[in-house]
């Protein structure tokens, strides 16, 4: 008998942000969901997911939902009135979550069809941990394969914390910069404890909240599977606009910022005339 994961035994909620709908977005958005409702060996039901959308595409967001079809998913929506950047979308989403862990899906990615699988085997192993980040593959709008991130720990030191395989330190997180926590699994109170995500930290918030984890003691696992896709350089998309109008004094300035700003755990305000001439950390 092939083994199960029992849905009770998923306790992941997913949250999705949406910041614009249009016709392109909703075929992402569809595919995005579709790689939830196909995930396998988990029985018939899904981890939830939490749409979690700007108030000014509210119309268009409910007209989506309810034409599509997906009968194993409990899809719930959360209007944000308030802070709609990316790190706001998650927050809110966050604080909506009714189970121990969140899953961040971005509209435009998917997850494995064994992904949440393969994560419960890990929560089962490692308790204690408190955020898992997948292998991910990185593919073009066309969706050819680019790169692997997320893979360092692996592929390179092998040995984090404490001698334990795949567990991630302060010195890898420095040496290794560009971390992505789309299609991360992490328990909810430590996300919250910690302050979230950072919405005056335009560029580098994933390696500022990892950092941040790190030094309030968390354990960050890093999983040796390639579970989530994820799409880089979509015309139009938040963070191809964000990265069109920095110039590497700019992402330096927002690298050297994170490190500064991972002692606190408020979003303070961020002072831009301090960006510098220096060369911006390398990214793997």
């Amino acid at each position: 008998m092939s083994e199960i994961v029992t849905p009770e035994n998923i306790p992941v909620t997913i949250v999705l942000p949406v910041h614009e709908i249009n016709d392109e977005i909703e075929k992402l958005l569809e595919k995005a969901l579709k790689s939830v409702e196909q995930q396998s060996k988990v029985g018939d039901d899904r981890p939830p997911v939490l749409i979690v959308y700007s108030y000014k595409i509210k119309d268009e967001v409910k007209e989506f939902i309810n034409g599509i079809d997906f009968p194993h998913l409990n899809i719930k929506l959360i209007e944000n009135t308030e802070d709609t950047s990316y790190q706001g979308q998650v927050n809110v989403g966050v604080s909506n979550v009714e189970t121990e862990y969140f899953s961040i899906l971005e509209l435009d990615d998917e997850y494995h069809e064994r992904y949440f699988f393969n994560v419960m085997k890990y929560i089962k192993k490692m308790p204690d941990a408190e955020l898992f980040i997948p292998v991910i593959l990185e593919v073009t709008p066309e969706q050819k394969p680019v790169k692997m991130t997320n893979q360092t720990v692996w592929s390179r030191d092998m040995v984090g914390e404490n001698g334990t395989v795949g567990v991630l330190n302060l010195n890898l997180i420095n040496k290794h910069s560009d971390f992505k926590l789309c299609g991360c699994v992490m328990k909810k109170d430590e996300f919250e404890n910690i302050g979230g995500y950072k919405s005056k930290i335009e560029l580098a918030f994933n390696y500022e909240i990892l950092l941040r984890a790190l030094h309030n003691g968390s354990t960050i696992v890093n999983i040796p599977k390639m579970g989530y896709k994820h799409m880089i350089d979509r015309p139009n998309s938040l963070f191809m606009g964000i990265a069109a109008t920095m110039n590497v004094q700019e992402r330096a300035f927002w690298f050297q910022t994170a490190q500064k700003e991972c002692y606190f755990f408020n979003d303070r305000d961020i002072d831009k005339s301090q960006i510098t001439n220096t060369v911006v950390p390398a990214q793997q």
